[in-house]
């Protein structure tokens, strides 16, 4: 029982804390590149014990996709860990899609560097010089924006973000990012119109549904985010952050098979997902079963040594059985 309320108030307590924060490394190297590529934020295959998007980029990889992502720019620098195997091939490319928008080579290579190595002024200075030549580019705007988030400046993220949407204002791609850092600073209602004007250019594609049930979960309309959910999984089946998602509106509503069955598609989907065996953990403990539980959060760590809910969860259940013993002596 201990164990069990250990595991409940120490995550509530770290997710409370982290509503507080700003955009900062932490998030960014939880989400940042999954937005920046328009892919899910479902961590990619990577060897055990490596971080997957917690890990700072350093490669570059192949360009990108959320779900069912957009597809791959003619050159748009990607900033990925160097460690995570490519996403899954992106869709067929639409009308405003990254591909509209070129971005050479060496520009890529370099920004790429600059971002593996945190050099974020000398990052941002080369997109301020790259669209000084190509103002009407807004993809530049997009990844100075994606940077801006990197280097901890949320404000500036968000007006290049915006920049982008003015020079192009049927550009999926900087709707959806906006839309989903939105989200992660607390902006929620803001970010419904801009998950919509996603879903509006990208109607075949799972982000838009999945982005805005991320905001409807965060202003308590459960049910509209479980819709949403179901619509992103029903525009693409692999599309395992949507099952993630779910499972844990499941959670905050206490239905925790619903949860644990929504978590185990997603690592169904994905087998490395951390975050996926950490939250199933985390709901089979709440249930008492602390032997699945123990095994999710070893497997958690074991994917990602740095995952936070599996590591308060492994000290919870070591702690929680030595109070119940002290407590009877």
């Amino acid at each position: 029982m201990r164990a069990i309320l250990l595991l409940s108030g120490l995550c509530v307590a770290a997710a409370a804390a982290m509503q507080v924060l700003p955009i900062h490394d932490d998030l960014s190297e939880t989400a940042l590149l999954g937005i920046m590529n328009q892919e899910p934020a479902t961590p990619p295959a990577v060897e055990p014990g490596t971080p997957p998007p917690s890990a700072p980029p350093a490669a570059e990889p192949a360009a990108p996709a959320q779900p069912t992502p957009p597809p791959q720019q003619q050159p748009t620098p990607t900033l990925e860990p160097p460690a995570a195997a490519a996403p899954a091939a992106p869709a067929a490319p639409t009308a405003g899609s990254t591909e509209k928008y070129q971005v050479a080579k060496e520009l890529r290579e370099a920004l790429a560097g600059f971002v593996s190595r945190r050099e974020y002024p000398k990052a941002v200075a080369l997109l301020t010089e790259a669209l000084a030549a190509d103002a009407k580019n807004a993809e530049l705007y997009r990844l100075r924006a994606f940077v801006q988030c990197r280097a901890g400046n949320a404000r500036a993220c968000l007006d290049d973000a915006g920049k982008a949407i003015e020079t192009d204002a049927d550009y999926a791609p900087a709707y959806l990012f906006r839309g989903l850092i939105r989200i992660e600073v607390g902006q929620l209602k803001e970010a419904i119109p801009d998950c919509e004007a996603t879903i509006r250019i990208w109607p075949e594609r799972a982000v838009g549904y999945n982005c805005r049930g991320h905001a409807y979960k965060g202003i308590g309309d459960l049910s509209k985010a479980i819709t949403d959910f179901d619509e992103a999984i029903n525009h693409d089946a692999k599309f395992a952050a949507a099952y993630y998602n779910k499972g844990l509106t499941y959670a905050s509503q206490n239905k925790l098979d619903d949860a644990i069955a929504s978590y185990s598609q997603a690592i169904q989907v994905n087998e490395k997902y951390d975050d996926s065996y950490a939250q199933r953990g985390k709901a089979r403990a709440i249930k008492g079963d602390f032997a699945n539980a123990k095994s999710d959060f070893d497997k958690a760590l074991t994917i990602n040594g740095r995952n936070f809910t599996a590591a308060v969860g492994i000290q919870a259940m070591q702690i929680g059985p030595a109070l119940d013993a002290l407590s009877k002596k």
